[in-house]
């Protein structure tokens, strides 16, 4: 089987995939341009940054799973892939605290101008004056939108700067807010007006696209402090670019809507010369600890789908099942047994939506979980149940 290598990862990762048994292609210099002609003949494409369009899903003629060694999957088009029958993975939690820890970062710099007092010196410039001044974090408030590990990262460290910490994201519970010692706000607009620093680490979908826009950050306070680390899109760039040159906001950002493509590019964007804006360069989550854990993960999941057939951290599969229900089908291990009930199940029109089948050990006899659009009929059950002495018996169970 063979295994493309679409960005560049630790070189452990190349060598745990080939004592998997796999072929392993490695081409860090692939454009997404380049990746439709050289999928071809590749069962599983692990990519970094590198977008997987619908033209690289429709030119893969053996393509079984795509991982995306990191969090976000906006680069690739789960919904085509999902079209193909092919599954799309991730790596969750992985780098979590690199970008936790770049956040925090961004936070100290905005709050004491450290970029504009290291380049003050390195022009030959004393200016203690100017930059002996700032607020300082401990009391101050902290909005987290997003509360999935990276924003509960966020507030572990920043309840260690003495700093109180408020939330929103739709899965936060009172529950979950009590656990983790915040207070969780019914709104964007809610964290936006309360907070000193509002911090973004939302995923990005159509839903929450420009989910901090204008009207957003209208409502943070005056000399509020905004750090944009998600993804591009997440905030309105032009909104919070208008804030800070207004003198209403400092803002940082590591994403933008907009950015160079490839490692080192010219950049001419809008936040070039910006007073009060610090950017960095989509770098949150490039640290080793952060990419080691991430590698690994990558080749968890590869040997997890090679044993099991079960893809781990999967994105595009369905989320609730179509299936009414289940049939329990006990059987001994024979050649045919269930190819016959799947027989009786087509005779009636049934689709089987789900299936596993569990060898128990040394005994000969297995048992078969096999989930069904529709209710099954009595007479339907009963000639399973009869149709072969093979059957040991038979169930349904219906889901509530």
């Amino acid at each position: 089987m063979k295994i493309l290598l679409a960005d560049r990862l630790p070189d452990f990762v190349e060598e745990e995939l080939q004592a998997l048994n796999f072929d392993v292609i490695s081409s860090p210099n692939l454009s997404a341009d380049d990746l439709p002609e050289a999928v071809g003949g590749v069962q599983v494409l692990v990519v970094r940054s590198t977008r997987v369009t619908a033209e690289t899903i429709e030119a893969a003629d053996s393509l079984q799973l795509v991982i995306r060694a990191g969090a976000g999957t906006n680069t690739i088009d789960c919904a085509a892939a999902a079209g193909r029958a092919i599954h799309v993975a991730n790596c969750p939690g992985k780098n979590a605290v690199a970008v936790a820890e770049l956040t925090l970062g961004l936070i100290l710099s905005l709050d004491r101008n450290i970029p504009d007092n290291v380049m003050s010196m390195r022009g030959g410039r004393w200016e203690k004056k100017k930059y002996g001044k700032s607020k300082g974090l401990f009391g101050q408030t902290i909005g987290i939108l997003g509360m999935g590990r990276i924003g509960a990262e966020v507030a572990s460290r920043a309840q260690a700067f003495g700093m109180e910490c408020i939330a929103w994201s739709r899965s936060l519970s009172d529950e979950r807010a009590q656990e983790l010692g915040v207070t969780r706000c019914d709104s964007v607009g809610d964290v936006c007006e309360h907070a000193d620093v509002v911090v973004v680490h939302l995923a990005y979908s159509e839903d929450t696209r420009h989910i901090v826009g204008e009207s957003e950050i209208k409502r943070m306070k005056p000399g509020a402090m905004l750090v944009h680390m998600a993804r591009g899109g997440v905030v309105d760039d032009k909104a919070m670019l208008s804030a800070v040159r207004e003198g209403r906001i400092r803002a940082a950002a590591d994403v933008f809507e907009e950015e160079p493509k490839g490692g080192s590019a010219d950049y001419e964007g809008p936040f070039k010369d910006a007073d009060g804006f610090y950017g960095t360069h989509h770098i949150a989550a490039s640290t080793e600890q952060a990419q080691s854990a991430v590698a690994s993960e990558v080749v968890r999941i590869v040997a997890q789908w090679l044993e099991t057939g079960t893809v781990a951290n999967c994105v595009n599969r369905s989320g609730r099942s179509p299936a009414k229900g289940q049939i329990i089908v006990r059987h001994l291990d024979r050649i045919g047994v269930l190819a016959s009930v799947l027989d009786v199940l087509k005779s009636d029109n049934i689709s089987v939506k789900e299936m596993r089948n569990t060898i128990f050990d040394e005994t000969g006899a297995a048992s078969a979980t096999i989930k069904l659009d529709q209710e099954p009929s009595e007479g339907l059950l009963e000639r399973i149940n009869t149709g072969s002495d093979d059957i040991l018996g038979v169930v349904w169970l219906p889901f509530d």
